[in-house]
């Protein structure tokens, strides 16, 4: 399970989309402004504007990646229409960092707002480009093709089992006669060993796992004959 959350999650979309950030929001730029904006401010009110500025930033991104795929729905916006134009903001923001056009619509002078939240969390951390790439990552993950992969997504373990009594899933679950039970999935958050009450099920839980070869399971060409590679 580990492996398929590597695999099909971590890769592609946490790696990725930190790669992403990293680039579109490039840290080292807002030195500038931040030692413009705190000049007149003793090294402790620096730090917890610091501190503030990437908290305010982090719930930004945060909130934009669980909720913006029901903004999108609210809106009745197509994920490939906010793909489309989350790349053209990106290429700008892009376009404007490689000619040197710096941030538009930042002031580093005037005003006695927060400058934590404004401009330093948003737009200067969290702000379109940074935004799009969250909202692009979250609509990939809610695209996700199969309920497996959209469970390990949110941090779920799914175990798929076989050699279960339809009968006894039926009377313990009460299905319905006009209902046929098919298949039977386990989906949950995964618990520490030391949590389970009955030693047997416990014992088998710390046995450490022993696959028999693909082979004597998989045959190829005929049966006896045993996969290769």
């Amino acid at each position: 399970m580990f492996e398929a959350f590597v695999h099909a999650i971590f890769w592609p979309f946490f790696l990725g989309g930190l790669v992403g950030l990293m680039s579109i929001s490039n840290p080292l730029s807002k030195i500038p402004l931040f030692v413009s904006l705190t000049g007149e401010m003793s090294e402790r009110e620096r730090r917890e504007t610091a501190r503030k500025a990437c908290l305010y930033g982090f719930a930004i991104l945060t909130f934009t990646l669980f909720f913006g795929v029901f903004i999108l729905e609210a809106f009745g916006i197509s994920y490939g229409a906010l793909r489309i134009a989350g790349g053209l903001t990106v290429a700008l923001l892009g376009y404007r960092m490689l000619f040197g056009y710096g941030y538009a619509g930042l002031t580093v002078k005037g005003g006695k707002g927060n400058i934590a939240v404004f401009p330093l969390a948003l737009p200067a951390i969290s702000g379109p480009g940074a935004i799009a790439v969250v909202i692009g990552i979250s609509t990939e993950i809610a695209e996700l093709k199969t309920a497996t992969l959209k469970a390990v997504a949110m941090g779920l373990v799914i175990h798929q089992m076989g050699g279960w009594d339809a009968d006894k899933a039926r009377a313990a679950f009460a299905i319905p006669p006009e209902f046929t039970p098919m298949a039977m999935i386990a989906i949950g958050y995964q618990a520490e060993p030391d949590t389970i009450d009955d030693p047997e099920v416990k014992k088998k839980e710390l046995t450490p796992r022993a696959r028999k070869p693909l082979a004597e399971r998989f045959f190829e060409g005929g049966w006896g004959k045993g996969v290769t590679g």
